[in-house]
């Protein structure tokens, strides 16, 4: 709008003789259009404008954005909107969105924009939304008004800020800061905090130490291409001090890498992003797991990313009720909500299959098999392999059509192969090339 009021501006008083030496200001869009960062605007017959250089920014990566997060309220948006600086005049003055008269018009747009979201995780934590996800490459963290908001309402508020290497006008080309925090945070307490005894030792020490008590901070740093590294502190609020990486640059097959950790069951885990599944990449990512174990002193390990996995730490009972979607590995299919039957696979083609390690089929091994399905065309069949996709078939159920993707029909069939101990299992999926076969619900032996 402003681009649009400015450019009228400029054609309605060219008769007086008000012309622009050059104009900052460029115009928006809501995508990244590479051929739209430099044009020319105002070609061809006289109505359409004077023509000028002008050019695209991505709309969250706009100025006005900035200014949004920025403002403390509605009379601290009106004078940053009215000090926007649109160029410089013929004859070398500064142009600013005030001299257009437009900056109440611009503020009644922005009304409902200055009002942050109130929104719930799906783990039911409260979080705060304001900003566009890019407005951080202008001032470094979210907007204001969310910040003091979230403060009002809660003892401690996590945001998202840039820190580390040196401020910006001291950093040396080309050199890559391994302390400066990009995004993805995740934090922590360190691992011996959740040993109560150790805890209350380590609180008692007049010099924590790092690892011993307090928080780790996980987050993707040094910027793109992005490795995982990881600060400490006494409490959740700072200060933060720089303990190293955690995961170095390359292997993943991903220029970003975002991370997370669990502990499980006596077992460490660290999450990351992974690009290397078919057409992955760095806006391709999906979440890659491995097993480590803590250093002697609580802190982190480098951690290598590898295409293995983890192994099962228990085994599966197939004799009660399992959730389709419970995998070790998949191709092919995803999967969908619905607020009625919860998670189900969906998207099931010719040749597609489900891989689950560690199945228990005891001592006896299963007599019959069934499944929870859905079809809305011709269907086609479900073999059920033990070790390997081409490994013995223990079973072959058939998917009909029961009247739509979500009309569910338990199918069954008796075990042709039986099979003891403990197993991988392959859900391998036949039917017409190139139509989707079936939905899959849940899965169950009997024995």
């Amino acid at each position: 709008m402003i681009a649009a009021l400015l450019d009228n501006y400029i054609y309605q008083h060219q008769a007086e003789g008000f012309a622009m030496r050059e104009v900052l200001w460029k115009r928006v869009l809501d995508v990244n259009d590479r051929n739209l960062r430099y044009i020319v605007t105002g070609l061809g017959a006289k109505t359409n404008g004077v023509t000028a250089e002008s050019g695209f920014d991505i709309t969250p990566a706009s100025e006005i954005m900035a200014i949004l997060c920025l403002a403390k309220d509605e009379a601290d948006l009106r004078r940053r909107i009215e000090n926007i600086l649109l160029g410089t005049t013929i004859d070398g003055k500064p142009f600013a969105l005030k001299d257009l008269g437009v900056a109440g018009a611009i503020c009644v747009l922005l009304r409902d924009a200055i009002k942050p979201n109130l929104v719930q995780t799906t783990e039911g934590t409260p979080a705060i939304v304001h900003g566009g996800p890019f407005a951080n490459i202008a001032h470094g963290c979210n907007s204001v008004i969310a910040t003091r908001t979230a403060m009002s309402l809660a003892p401690y508020v996590i945001t998202e800020a840039g820190f580390g290497a040196p401020d910006p006008k001291d950093r040396k080309k080309d050199v890559k800061y391994k302390d400066m925090y990009t995004e993805g945070p995740w934090i922590m307490k360190c691992p011996q905090m959740a040993d109560a005894k150790k805890a209350k030792k380590a609180k008692a020490a007049k010099n924590p130490k790092p690892g011993s008590t307090g928080y780790y901070l996980l987050y993707a740093a040094g910027g793109v291409p992005e490795h995982i590294a990881y600060s400490w502190a006494p409490s959740p609020t700072g200060p933060w001090t720089y303990m190293g990486t955690i995961m170095p640059e390359g292997g993943t097959s991903s220029f970003t890498n975002h991370c997370g950790y669990e502990h499980f069951k006596g077992h460490d885990y660290f999450f990351y992003h992974t690009g290397k599944l078919p057409r992955g990449g760095g806006f391709g990512r999906s979440v890659a797991i491995e097993e480590f174990k803590f250093n002697a002193d609580g802190t982190f390990p480098t951690i290598l990313p590898t295409d293995k996995g983890v192994d099962p730490i228990a085994t599966l009972n197939p004799y009660s009720r399992v959730e389709a979607e419970t995998m070790a590995f998949s191709f092919g299919v995803k999967s969908e909500p619905n607020a009625l039957t919860g998670v189900y696979v969906s998207e099931i083609h010719n040749n597609d299959y489900i891989k689950l390690q560690a199945v228990d089929f005891g001592a006896n091994g299963p007599k019959s098999f069934e499944a929870r399905v859905a079809c809305a065309l011709q269907g086609g069949t479900i073999e059920v392999h033990a070790d390997s996709i081409k490994g013995t078939k223990m079973a072959e159920v058939t998917v009909p059509h029961t009247g739509g993707w979500e009309t569910w029909q338990t199918v069954s069939a008796a075990v042709s192969q039986k099979v003891t101990g403990v197993h991988d299992l392959f859900f391998v999926f036949r039917g017409r090339k190139g139509v989707k076969i079936a939905n899959f619900d849940w899965w169950k032996f009997e024995n």
